[in-house]
């Protein structure tokens, strides 16, 4: 799991279980479709660190950044679980300038991200892939 840097919630989820991303050490974005949020433990999207000092486990907040359906911020920073996101952003409609693209489309190609790092073809998300920008979903 220590790979997997994007986890993508559909809107259907209607239940997620505790330590979800427990040992996903390289997760940077979780994108949620969940429009209506409902509650999950603490313990699901929490950073659980050990503490050198005490040996004891520690929740910290998730260094992932979470991307929600566009009005619904204020609904996850309210429930619990939720609230360990950092850094919680809406979903953008895609750009004048950006084209879209289904995952299965874009097989081996080489994609980058903005800041220039090379990623899977079929990464999700705003790419940059024969020299345009694409939106993968």
């Amino acid at each position: 799991m220590y790979g997997l840097k994007t986890l993508e919630l559909p809107s259907t989820l209607t239940e997620i279980g505790e330590r979800l991303i427990t040992g996903m050490t390289g997760l940077t974005t979780v994108i949620s479709h969940i429009t209506e949020p409902f509650a999950v433990s603490d313990a699901t999207f929490a950073n659980r660190v050990k503490n050198e000092g005490t040996q004891e486990y520690e929740l910290r907040p998730s260094p992932a950044t979470l991307y929600v359906p566009a009005g619904s911020i204020a609904k996850y920073q309210a429930l619990s679980g939720w609230r360990w996101f950092a850094n919680i952003r809406e979903i953008q409609a895609p750009v004048d300038g950006i084209a879209t693209s289904d995952s299965r489309n874009t097989g081996s190609r080489k994609a980058f991200t903005i800041s220039g790092t090379r990623v899977d073809g079929r990464s999700k998300g705003v790419v940059i892939m024969d020299r345009r920008k694409v939106l993968v979903r």
